[in-house]
């Protein structure tokens, strides 16, 4: 097969990049490479239908442990319009283990069909699908505003 040309960079970049575009056709378009979403410091500018941001875990050491990438935490700041008293501190548990790997109580909550149904991902969620695939994200009460 032809090769696709991928966006990005030859080696790990510091500083990663992660993007989401209204839909998987339009965000596959920007072919963006897997180092770019691999960077060595848990940092990544995020563009989410337009809107830039930065994700980031102050730990440096993040992404040089397999283990620490099971369960995490991600502050998100962008450059979302807020009225003054929603303004909170973002801050997204990700959760990469398999769903066997996770208590039961959740997987009963995970197989409920009616939640699946027609209910749109926050678009940030799905940006950050794109680098860890089945990953579980919790925003902790705040409400996705992406």
């Amino acid at each position: 097969g032809e090769m696709v040309e991928r966006v990005g960079v030859i080696n790990r970049n510091e500083i990663g990049f992660l993007i989401w575009e209204k839909d998987q056709a339009r965000t596959s378009k920007w072919q963006l490479g897997s180092r770019l979403k691999t960077p060595v410091l848990p940092m990544w500018v995020t563009k989410v239908n337009g809107h830039y941001g930065v994700l980031f875990n102050p730990n440096k050491e993040l992404m040089r442990s397999y283990h620490a990438e099971n369960r995490f935490q991600l502050y998100y700041y962008s450059d979302a319009e807020f009225k003054k008293e929603e303004r909170k501190d973002t801050v997204l548990t990700i959760d990469t283990r398999s769903k066997n790997d996770r208590p039961a109580q959740d997987k009963v909550i995970m197989d409920d069909p009616d939640l699946d149904d027609g209910v749109q991902e926050p678009a940030l969620q799905l940006a950050i699908k794109t680098k860890w695939d089945d990953a579980d994200i919790d925003w902790h009460g705040v409400h996705p505003y992406f």
